[in-house]
């Protein structure tokens, strides 16, 4: 029996999501695929069976670093903010 295998490209499209989420989702462990070399390659049998037992579930998929590095950059912007300076005092500070 040749089992059918699908590029990144094609699995997206299969699933409906951005080749980019399938690949976050795939290396988090999320959705069942395999490295081979640089490419990932999937099993239409094993996405189907994973689409039978759920498939992507919001809660389990919130990629938690992205989170975090939102989180790191909205603290870093509100510091920053409180660092602005005007204009005028900022040439001056540079001998502008």
């Amino acid at each position: 029996m040749v089992q059918e295998i699908m590029t990144a490209q094609e699995a997206a499209e299969y699933l409906r999501l951005g080749v980019d989420t399938l690949k976050r989702w795939t290396r988090a462990g999320h959705v069942p695929g395999r490295r081979i070399g640089r490419q990932w390659r999937f099993s239409k049998a094993a996405l189907d069976e994973w689409l039978a037992e759920g498939g992507p579930e919001y809660e389990a998929l919130v990629d938690q670093g992205l989170l975090e590095a939102t989180e790191e950059a909205m603290a870093d912007v509100a510091v920053g903010r409180s660092k602005l300076v005007p204009w005028d005092e900022a040439k001056k500070r540079l001998g502008l």
